[in-house]
């Protein structure tokens, strides 16, 4: 293996810096391309937290009473967890809400610090699409509302006003918090 004495002038102090912290976090002497890219993945994976659109679509459908679950009267066989969205009303699982809860709560510390309750009091639905980096997580309002029907089936998540005063409002969308 070829050893570098002096470093080439087109690396940059980024990089220089993270081969550094590589170093130092790893304890070893040398970096090893490799472990080095390994590792910035793993780090750059660690600090880039972002909502999954996929993740919730899928809790959402997983935390659905399912067909087989609902019986000959088209009525739940068990509790339900009634929850009126943006557009429709959906029914919950309570046992598979409970166990996706902790993730859900994950998803709505990643948005804005505008919609919760102790820092920005509630915003627009239609800010809901971005995280509290200004990364756009979703372009989809379904995607949207099915987060924050999530959050209100766990009671973390409110409208701020009646659905009869929304059409008065940008968009005509509801103002939505978070208290967590």
């Amino acid at each position: 293996m070829k050893r570098i004495k002096k470093l080439p002038r087109f690396l940059t102090a980024n990089f220089i810096g993270a081969c550094e912290e590589f170093m130092r976090q790893t304890g070893k002497r040398e970096v090893k391309l490799g472990e080095f890219l390994a590792w910035l993945q793993n780090k750059s994976g660690e600090e880039q937290k972002m909502i999954d659109a996929a993740a919730v679509e899928g809790i959402f459908k997983h935390c659905l009473f399912q067909k087989n679950e609902i019986g000959k009267d088209g009525k739940p066989k068990g509790e339900m967890i009634e929850i009126q969205g943006i557009t429709n009303r959906f029914g919950f699982h309570p046992g598979r809400i409970k166990n996706h809860e902790s993730q859900i709560i994950e998803f709505l510390k990643e948005l804005p610090q505008q919609f919760h309750k102790n820092s920005g009091g509630g915003w627009s639905f239609l800010n809901l699409c971005n995280t509290k980096d200004g990364e756009q997580w979703t372009g989809f309002h379904l995607r949207m509302e099915q987060l924050i029907c999530l959050g209100m089936a766990i009671g973390k998540v409110k409208y701020l006003m009646p659905k009869e005063v929304w059409s008065a409002l940008p968009g005509g969308m509801p103002y939505v918090v978070i208290d967590l």
